[in-house]
């Protein structure tokens, strides 16, 4: 998996306890600055890709976190999460998303990007 790879958006909303029916509470309630940064409501973690501040809330207001998109589409196949490699780090499993951080050019220099920012080209909702 490259660092690139929106999986790592997912794996730190499961990690936070972020899902699709709990990202408004999150939101608008959280006093954990890891997660009002991570949401955008301060800061903007996406500001070198040329996204918005709240980019990753409408990503998991829309499909939900890793556990959620997991649960929809790969257990109904038969592929069981708990107890495998497909698990958070915490439960055992090897996921691991290292944190987003705004102002550190985590995602630019993890993806090997120039910032969009720089050329004036910006990445559409």
């Amino acid at each position: 998996m490259s660092y690139c790879e929106p999986e790592l958006l997912w794996i730190n909303a499961e990690e936070l306890g972020i899902t699709s029916t709990n990202v408004d509470l999150f939101f608008n309630e959280s006093q954990k600055r890891n997660i009002i940064k991570f949401l955008g409501r301060e800061e903007n973690i996406g500001a070198g890709l040329g996204l918005d501040s709240y980019w990753a809330y409408r990503v998991i207001k829309a499909v939900g976190n890793y556990e959620e998109m997991y649960t929809r589409h790969l257990e109904p196949l038969g592929i069981r999460r708990a107890g495998t490699v497909n698990a958070l780090w915490t439960q055992g499993g090897v996921l691991y998303a290292p944190p987003m951080l705004p102002n550190k050019g985590f995602i630019v220099s993890f993806c090997g990007l120039k910032p969009p920012l720089s050329s004036g080209k910006k990445i559409s909702n």
